[in-house]
């Protein structure tokens, strides 16, 4: 929280979990500043059946127009499952919610209205994104 990453040659903040135990995390009041091909944000269940949950809230994202504020995937390589809460946020370039694959789990609080709490563009890419009252 309240951290300043800029021009740090790759992404401002990454996490991957390999964990199939439910892992959550709080990614708050950042201001990220990436150049080039990198994400400000980029979160990922990367194994079958890893558990993700992450409330990224109030964070300023400046990012080039070759890549994106807020990345986020299920696992390609089987079923995982990925929550956000994404709320308060600002994005030059927005945000793309990636479902790799059918067997993954992609869920969003408050999906429907996720450009009305952030600022930016949700890209939904792959499968459906179901929507949450709550991440667990």
């Amino acid at each position: 929280s309240d951290n300043t990453i800029a021009n740090n040659g790759q992404n401002g903040v990454e996490l991957q979990t390999l964990s199939t135990s439910p892992i959550a995390v709080n990614i708050d009041r950042n201001t990220i500043n990436t150049p080039n091909a990198f994400q400000g944000i980029a979160l990922q269940a990367a194994f079958a059946n890893a558990r993700l949950s992450a409330n990224v809230r109030l964070n300023r994202l400046t990012n080039t127009p070759s890549n994106t504020g807020l990345f986020a995937r299920t696992s390609p390589i089987g079923a995982s499952t990925v929550c956000l809460n994404l709320s308060g946020n600002s994005s030059t370039t927005g945000y793309t919610l990636f479902q790799t694959t059918p067997a993954g789990i992609f869920q969003a609080v408050d999906l429907p209205n996720l450009s009305t709490n952030n600022t930016g563009t949700p890209v939904v890419l792959g499968g459906t994104i179901s929507n949450v009252p709550a991440c667990p």
